[in-house]
């Protein structure tokens, strides 16, 4: 049973959530403290396995990770149990996401937390508060469901992500509430670089956006919750063969 925390401000009440790590190989418990009417990301992403890539083998892939929108961590927690050795890169702006973020993957060494947004441009902006969800806090969304702002950091995702040096097999995941298309822009030509990108679109010309900028990479998977949202995920051409192979051998 999850465990009541203290309120945490701008958050709904937090609660510790066991992880059913024992299905993708890991071997100790673990517990992550999310909001408790977000509990449902646990089940998508560790029972459903809806950030999958069944081309990384577990036990041999140890790929980089880049994880924007990181949130509270479990999709880095996911990838740092699946892929033990993986190094991991979590963007996240929101103060109180910040904090539940830091807390969950904070004896993970191999996890490095950027307190700040990306984007197409650096600076400062406004971060729309949802009033209910904390994985909905948006740069560029607003409206009824949002009750306030607050100011943060953020950062051109093209020179941002020149400064980590990342090195092959690279996975990107960007679920930013809106800034998917800006965040691709920027990373431009290093796009080439990515071999799975898995990227959460928030409307149907978001979307043909989306396919457009990566129409050198190939869709592998995906699903929609409902026409204008859902998650794209894609590979490079390079590992064609290797899905072609793991879908012969099924």
């Amino acid at each position: 049973m999850a465990k009541a925390r203290q309120r945490l401000r701008h958050l709904s009440k937090v609660v510790t959530v066991p992880l059913d790590v024992s299905r993708i190989g890991g071997a100790t418990q673990r517990f992550a403290e999310i909001p408790e009417n977000e509990t449902f990301r646990v089940r998508d992403i560790f029972e459903r396995d809806s950030y999958s890539i069944p081309y990384l083998e577990p036990g041999l892939s140890t790929p980089v990770v880049v994880d924007i929108g990181a949130n509270v961590g479990l999709f880095a927690l996911y990838f740092a149990i699946r892929y033990p050795g993986s190094s991991i890169h979590c963007f996240e702006p929101a103060p109180t996401s910040l904090t539940l973020l830091s807390h969950n993957v904070g004896d993970l060494t191999a996890v490095s937390v950027h307190p700040f947004a990306l984007s197409d441009r650096g600076g400062e902006a406004v971060l729309h508060l949802h009033r209910a969800n904390s994985g909905e806090h948006s740069l560029c969304r607003s409206g009824p469901a949002y009750r306030g702002t607050v100011r943060v950091p953020v950062r051109a995702a093209g020179p941002a992500l020149d400064t980590l040096r990342l090195a092959s097999p690279i996975v990107l995941k960007i679920d930013t509430e809106g800034s998917e298309v800006p965040i691709l822009k920027s990373l431009g030509s290093r796009l080439e670089s990515f071999d799975f990108i898995l990227v959460e679109y928030h409307s149907e010309l978001d979307r043909r956006q989306i396919d457009t900028l990566l129409r050198q990479h190939v869709l592998f998977g995906g699903w929609a919750a409902w026409p204008g949202l859902g998650t794209l995920k894609y590979l490079h051409p390079k590992w064609m063969s290797r899905a072609l192979r793991f879908h012969a051998a099924r």
